[in-house]
């Protein structure tokens, strides 16, 4: 079986933001046998050996780079599918703790808001009547109701 299109490791690594995370990747196409991985010295401008690892992709295996890149983005949303995991079963468990302490301070407020509620009803009550009776007082002296607020002294928003 021949090998063809010779990849340069060193650039493959270069385009990465996680070279140590590709290199397990390539690791495992090289043992899966997709890639076979080569050492060789090159001969640079200046006439010096520099040491290259050179990747060689079985025929058929199409695009190998793309699938090591697609191998490190599932690897990459596995780890965030597990950060959010963890994320969302810590905020369920903060928000249990919330519940559980709101639950707790509701039992203490519920009578009071209760008695709130119906004094401010019974206010509301007062306030209408009162209303009602200056209503009436203007009408019997022929004013006006805004009068009767200055009559007795009363703020017109009351």
């Amino acid at each position: 079986m021949a090998w063809t299109r010779p990849i340069v490791l060193q650039s493959v690594l270069a385009s990465s933001s996680s070279s140590s995370e590709l290199e397990a990747i390539i690791q495992q196409l090289v043992q899966d046998g997709i890639l076979i991985k080569k050492d060789v010295a090159i001969k640079t401008s200046d006439a010096a050996e520099a040491p290259t690892t050179i990747l060689y992709a079985r025929p058929g295996s199409d695009n190998t780079i793309s699938s090591v890149k697609t191998q490190q983005i599932k690897n990459n949303l596995i780890q965030d599918i597990t950060t959010l995991q963890s994320r969302v079963a810590d905020l369920s468990a903060e928000n249990a703790e919330l519940d559980n302490f709101i639950g707790s301070r509701s039992d203490d407020v519920d009578p009071s808001l209760a008695e709130h509620i119906m004094m401010l009803h019974r206010y509301n009550e007062i306030k209408d009547i009162g209303q009602m009776i200056l209503g009436k007082l203007a009408e019997m002296e022929s004013t006006t109701t805004k009068g009767m607020y200055a009559r007795f002294g009363l703020d017109e928003e009351d």
